[in-house]
């Protein structure tokens, strides 16, 4: 479903593109230009929320929408400002014929771009594995290196067929003819041919950290800057006092001896009335004693907060609850110090780069690292299901 905010923001555009594109100019490029604004709004808010969530849990970005969505849009975007009637004429047009940029490239291309280089550069030189299928983790050396090579093969195909036609068409058509040279476009092939020599072809793969007293201080002071609220932990609640009871003396009554009263009720009472109270006793305790051990088990599987919450239960890598039949063959491992959950191999994957928790950034030992305790997913929804009928 889409959300309100977002149903608002495209209506705004669609009429604006309505009004602007068919009213006033009759231009379909002037409309279809109104519309990618709006979805261009979209996807930015999109992007900060994402930002805010990662960051709030310490995670890494070497997910798909980071990697593939905000470069993708840069180069659709940086393409459809040759077509777009807002914002499209050229900047060089009177003193650099031969360069093209546009207010249109530079606000709503440049922008994810210059971000999709950053990520594409992170994964040479910063992620061990990216996940660009929410159950499977590809290498991110291997994959960037294909990703650059594909990119670098479909800027030239459009190049050489984009000028093509155009050239044909100038040629036959108005006679004249003079090449643009997209700056943006040339701009970001040359860095994405930087990094590719840089990294792929003169690099190699990057080793895991040492764990030091330095690296443990670094990481710490950078964690510091993260406006993200510390793991709460319930404070212990001091014993409340009880007042001291008075005893009160006993009456000296004479009571009956106790041989005499099993004679009384085998005599007064029949069999059937002295079954029923006796099984009664006997279930509550057994009841009462099974819930007594349910409970902890339970407690101990949850996360450490003072105030628990639904978003507590989600894994720290992907942010999504576990389910059934989408997990069904993945399993959950707890951090031995907050025991905040993380799909097994999302959290595998996080440890071959770095042996401290993305949530709370305690160590965790290396026993821990090579035999993780796995819980599988239907325990771990049972925890989930207790954590709701606690309310």
């Amino acid at each position: 479903m889409i959300k309100k905010h977002t149903a608002i923001i495209l209506l705004i555009f669609a009429a604006i593109a309505i009004i602007h594109g068919f009213i006033i100019f009759l231009s379909a490029n002037i409309f279809f230009s109104w519309l990618l604004v709006g979805f261009w709004v979209v996807f930015t808010v999109k992007v900060f929320q994402k930002r805010k969530e990662y960051n709030e849990y310490n995670s890494q970005k070497n997910t798909s929408f980071f990697i593939l969505c905000p470069l993708g849009v840069g180069l659709f975007y940086n393409f459809w400002g040759y077509f777009t009637g807002l914002l499209g004429d050229n900047l060089f047009e009177d003193t650099l014929p031969y360069l093209y940029v546009s207010w249109w490239t530079l606000i709503f291309a440049f922008p994810y771009i210059i971000y999709g280089l950053i990520i594409l550069r992170a994964c040479f030189i910063k992620y061990d594995v990216i996940y660009i299928i929410r159950t499977r983790s590809l290498n991110a050396r291997k994959f960037v290196i294909v990703y650059s090579i594909l990119i670098l093969i479909g800027i030239l195909s459009y190049i050489i067929s984009f000028n093509v036609i155009i050239y044909y068409f100038f040629i036959f058509v108005v006679r004249t003819y003079y090449y643009e040279f997209d700056i943006i476009l040339l701009l970001f092939s040359l860095v994405l041919i930087y990094l590719f020599v840089r990294h792929a072809l003169l690099g190699s793969a990057r080793a895991v950290p040492e764990v030091s007293a330095d690296f443990l201080a670094r990481r710490r002071k950078r964690l510091e800057g993260i406006t993200s609220a510390p793991i709460r932990t319930t404070p212990k609640r001091a014993p409340i006092p009880t007042p001291a009871r008075v005893r009160t003396p006993r009456p000296t009554t004479p009571t009956p001896s106790r041989s005499a009263a099993p004679r009384a009720r085998s005599t007064s009472t029949s069999k059937p009335s002295t079954s029923k109270p006796a099984a009664k006793r006997v279930s509550r305790p057994a009841a009462t004693r099974q819930r007594a051990v349910a409970k902890p088990s339970y407690e101990k599987l949850m996360p450490k907060a003072g105030i628990l919450s639904l978003e507590d239960f989600k894994c720290i890598f992907c942010f999504e609850l576990p389910s059934i039949p989408a997990d069904e063959r993945r399993g959950i491992i707890l951090c031995p110090n907050c025991r905040h959950p993380a799909h097994a191999d999302e959290f595998k994957g996080w440890a071959q780069a770095s042996p401290l928790c993305s949530r709370c950034d305690a160590p965790i030992p290396p026993s821990f690292l090579r035999n993780p305790k796995v819980i599988p997913i239907k325990t771990y929804l049972e925890v989930i299901k207790e954590y709701k009928r606690k309310g």
